[in-house]
């Protein structure tokens, strides 16, 4: 009799282990319904970033609050937090904050026992987001170079003006 029971419940807690249960690391929420599980977490992550990449603002905005604190609360977790980097490096404006996302990844470029899998994404995403950082940094500057050299020709206008001005008196009498 002991036997099988211990049967029964190993049977079924085989079979739970194939059910699709609601978690914070198993919730796939950001799937279009009817679209089928991703096969790795990888496949998760990356079609996570799609769907963070087409929310509206308020949507958005929820979703930071989500993992935000999904983050806080010690779940800290190589999956939530490749997710929240995700988040914050494709997000639209307000909500996006790439230096953030950048140190949030940090940790888990580390070697020592994460997944494998995860660890590369962590990595390409780290890689991607130094180059997005890098052009918004070249973009500064040149714009901040772009409004120095419009006031140097300004400059150059006022003096031509006043030139031209003094000239024309004289050239009268």
């Amino acid at each position: 009799m002991n036997r099988f029971l211990l049967g029964c419940v190993v049977t079924l807690f085989a079979g739970c282990g194939a059910l699709p249960w609601t978690s914070v690391q198993g919730d796939h929420y950001w799937l279009k319904p009817g679209a089928p599980r991703p096969a790795t977490r990888v496949e998760s992550l990356l079609a996570y970033a799609d769907y963070a990449r087409g929310l509206s603002g308020a949507e958005s905005a929820k979703e930071h609050e989500r993992l935000r604190k999904d983050f806080a609360a010690q779940n800290r977790s190589d999956f939530i937090r490749l997710q929240y980097a995700l988040l914050l490096s494709v997000s639209a404006a307000p909500g996006r904050d790439l230096a953030r996302a950048r140190q949030l990844l940090e940790p888990q470029l580390k070697e020592d026992g994460r997944d494998v899998d995860l660890r590369r994404l962590a990595a390409y995403v780290h890689a991607g987001i130094g180059e997005l950082l890098d052009t918004d940094r070249r973009y500064r500057e040149e714009q901040r170079r772009s409004l120095s050299l419009e006031q140097k020709l300004e400059a150059l206008k006022s003096i031509e003006q006043r030139i031209i001005q003094r000239t024309v008196p004289e050239a009268s009498r």
